[in-house]
């Protein structure tokens, strides 16, 4: 029964390696890609602010850390969200007195190359961003 168990593990292994894919765990530190980037008109920082709370929250993201004065967020993607391969990333957004918004997303993922995943977080990045510097009225869409 001892030898049977190094042939079944193998044999597990290789159909796990080769039904998947070979998807690796890509990981993204804060400051390693360029940020999305808008501009609000200054007067509208706050509103526009308050907006990416809701966003965030829209888009599956927790706020963890929101500071009004400073314009700052940093949210963290639910972790339950099993269909998403970006989930437990944490999303950084600032909007300055200029009325510069940046989003910008830190953490891993599970994909297959390294460009597919930075393609991921880009997209995201940009997406977010979008959503925070809609008109006022405008729906969040559906998580992504």
């Amino acid at each position: 029964m001892k030898q049977a168990r190094p042939i079944l593990l193998a044999t597990v292994m290789a159909l796990i390696v080769l039904s998947g894919g070979c998807a690796r765990v890509y990981a993204l530190h804060a400051g390693e890609l360029a940020p999305s980037l808008a501009s609000v008109a200054p007067e509208t920082r706050i509103a526009v602010w308050q907006r990416a709370v809701v966003v965030l929250l829209d888009q599956g993201y927790v706020p963890q850390v929101v500071n009004d004065v400073a314009g700052y967020i940093s949210a963290h993607r639910r972790d339950d969200l099993s269909d998403d391969a970006l989930a437990g990333t944490t999303a950084l957004v600032t909007v300055s007195p200029e009325g510069v918004v940046r989003v910008a997303l830190a953490g891993a993922g599970t994909f297959h190359s390294q460009q597919e995943f930075l393609q991921a977080v880009t997209e995201r990045q940009n997406l977010l961003t979008k959503l925070i510097v809609a008109p006022p009225g405008t729906p969040s869409l559906p998580r992504q």
